[in-house]
């Protein structure tokens, strides 16, 4: 059997409005004494004002709801700015990451074993005398890019790469003639060298 009492409240307070007001106009005449009316009508305006309240409760909480997330957009790229900074800050370590809480637990679970074994897979393309070095990031924040001349026996640091590819424009030693180069990276995690070098890489180069 189906209830003559709304189940949601805002249909339960149009009821209990609607019943009270009835009550004044027709208790009397139904042998009930004004205390009983009286009594009713507190019953009815006890349970509309617990609703309201209710109400007004909800839409407080869906505000500060709001009001937390606009605030934590607007801050924290603030605050993740920083700690970017301070990440390539010249006494920055991997130990005082983690004492600020600042690394991630997939970055914490590279532990230093897998880190020294580590090693960058390194090719590289060439077109319209540029040098185009491909590679994957992971687990590093980036490369070191080392060059020398086929023959020399000395590493060149060319730059840092974060993105892939790296282009090395840099024209032959001689202009107009060719030159062979070779290519050689390091991982680089917390503005430190990482882990094993990459496989040499032969780049034949002409202007």
């Amino acid at each position: 059997m189906s209830d003559f009492v709304p189940r949601s409240d805002a249909q339960l307070t149009l009821w209990l409005t609607n019943y009270s007001a009835r009550l004044a106009t027709y208790g009397k005449g139904l042998s009930l004494t004004d205390a009983e009316i009286k009594a009713q009508q507190k019953l009815a305006d006890e349970i509309i004002d617990a609703i309201k309240g209710n109400d007004q409760k909800h839409k407080d909480w869906r505000s500060t709801v709001q009001a937390t997330k606009t605030t934590k957009q607007t801050n924290l790229p603030k605050v993740r700015t920083l700690i970017a900074r301070l990440k390539v800050a010249p006494g920055w370590s991997s130990a005082i990451g983690q004492a600020m809480g600042v690394i991630s637990s997939s970055a914490q679970s590279l532990t230093p074993v897998v880190l020294a074994a580590a090693k960058p897979a390194l090719r590289a393309d060439v077109s319209a005398g540029r040098v185009y070095l491909k590679f994957t990031r992971r687990p590093f924040d980036g490369l070191n890019v080392y060059m020398r001349r086929k023959g020399e026996g000395t590493w060149r640091f060319v730059g840092r790469a974060t993105k892939s590819p790296f282009v090395d424009a840099a024209p032959p030693l001689t202009a107009g003639s060719a030159e062979i180069r070779e290519y050689q990276a390091l991982g680089v995690r917390s503005d430190q060298e990482l882990g094993q070098p990459s496989d040499i890489v032969v780049v034949p180069l002409r202007d």
